[in-house]
């Protein structure tokens, strides 16, 4: 007797803008129809979220590219929780999503674990954040300049955000105005306030890349404050690894015990050269797939992919 074919649907999630256009989706998308065996048959969609208002028809959702989440407030979240069938259809587990959309849920614990001040072992960037429908913005900042270290310019950003959308850098004098023009707009959750790291000037930007729970590879941005431009790292200061292992260890924790199947931590180095935790991207990470070497990408993807297809076949034998 013919063995019957299995038949999965998945779905990776990106935006109006990106959807069909992002060379990683794509890229995902056959590495997993790969996958399939003579006994399971695999396809992938690549939807635009706000499309989409029910995903009842796929057996699992990998967001991946949802780049205008930040402009959309808690309709995304909304899109998340009623698409949310027994916790049985999002690759990363839709609790852990929406945990990590608004980055004071994860800066906040993790400062107080690592600390918010220099460590030779690594520590979180000084943060102070303010919330979405805080009236009193002179008495907050006199409190946020108390604690924080001093600084001749400042960040002021959404906690809500992506792609440095609303990021500003400037001096003391002018962060008053640019909290008030972020508090105006509700959707981007209020306000994070940090010290200018002065070191970004020569070392850059790190992004650590976690593909199964396991470290892949780093990108670099170029010295300078808003490079967008990655480029794979090959020789990653030692301790970048350390460091973002032990972060990692404790992103598990915060997340039920397992560590998401994506990640990617990223840092800057200090005058000391001791790592800052900057941002820890859950929700819809730029990977930069498409520009890594041939062997690099095969391995990454056939991690990647291998991970979501045991999560999503995970769903129907629990």
């Amino acid at each position: 007797m013919k063995e019957s074919i299995k038949k999965i649907k998945i779905a990776i999630v990106s935006d109006n803008k990106n959807v069909n256009k992002n060379p990683d989706d794509q890229l995902l998308a056959k590495a997993l129809e790969k996958q399939s065996t003579d006994t399971c048959l695999i396809s992938v969609d690549i939807i635009d979220w706000k499309k989409h208002p029910k995903l009842t028809k796929y057996d699992g959702v990998y967001i991946s590219s949802t780049w205008d989440h930040h402009e959309h407030g808690d309709q995304f979240i909304k899109w998340i929780q009623e698409n949310d069938h027994d916790k049985k259809q999002f690759v990363i587990a839709s609790s852990t999503i929406i945990q990590f959309i608004d980055k004071r849920n994860y800066l906040e614990p993790f400062g107080q674990h690592f600390g918010f001040s220099s460590s030779n072992k690594g520590y979180v960037t000084p943060s102070y954040f303010i919330d979405p429908l805080e009236k009193d913005i002179k008495t907050n900042l006199e409190k946020a300049f108390e604690v924080l270290p001093s600084s001749k310019k400042y960040v002021v950003k959404p906690r809500i955000s992506a792609d440095s959308t609303m990021t500003f850098l400037v001096p003391s004098s002018l962060v008053e105005q640019k909290v008030s023009s972020i508090l105006s707009e509700p959707h981007r959750g209020g306000v994070i306030l940090q010290p200018f790291i002065e070191s970004i000037q020569r070392h850059g930007e790190f992004q650590l890349i976690y593909l199964g729970g396991q470290y892949a590879y780093t990108l670099s941005k170029d010295a300078g404050y808003c490079v967008h431009d990655r480029s794979l790292l090959k020789n990653v200061p030692p301790s970048l690894l350390h460091f973002s292992s032990r972060v990692l260890d404790f992103l598990g924790q915060s997340c039920g015990g397992e560590v998401p199947l994506r990640v990617r931590l990223d840092f800057f180095l200090d005058d000391h050269d001791c790592p800052l935790l900057s941002e820890i991207e859950l929700v819809e990470p730029c990977l930069s797939l498409s520009s890594l070497p041939l062997d690099l990408l095969s391995s990454s993807l056939s991690t990647l992919s291998s991970s979501i297809l045991h999560r999503v076949l995970s769903f129907s034998s629990s």
